[in-house]
């Protein structure tokens, strides 16, 4: 069964973490054999000591708190008006 091409947009945002994480870029798992002649690349940046060490949950909501601002700021106002409408009307509703 032939896997089905990841969303460009996913690839962005791997590609990302990757480099946020100070991994090597390198083919994702799953999408082939890596390349045996290669060395591995030397990281981006030296890693944060352990002091300041983030967790996989603090880079990803770091990466995803600009696309969730973006989708609140965009959909929020229709929300709150469809909310409030329904209240109104379920108050005014006889009983």
């Amino acid at each position: 069964m032939a896997r089905k091409p990841l969303d460009p947009n996913l690839n962005d945002i791997l590609k990302s973490i990757r480099e946020t994480m100070g991994a090597a870029e390198g083919p994702a798992a799953g999408d082939g054999p890596a390349p045996e002649a290669e060395a591995p690349a030397p990281p981006l940046a030296p890693p944060p000591s352990p002091a300041v060490q983030r967790t996989v949950e603090d880079v990803l909501a770091e990466l995803a708190a600009p696309h969730v601002k973006s989708w609140v700021d965009a959909h929020l106002p229709e929300i709150v008006q469809r909310m409030v409408a329904a209240e109104v009307e379920r108050l005014l509703r006889p009983k």
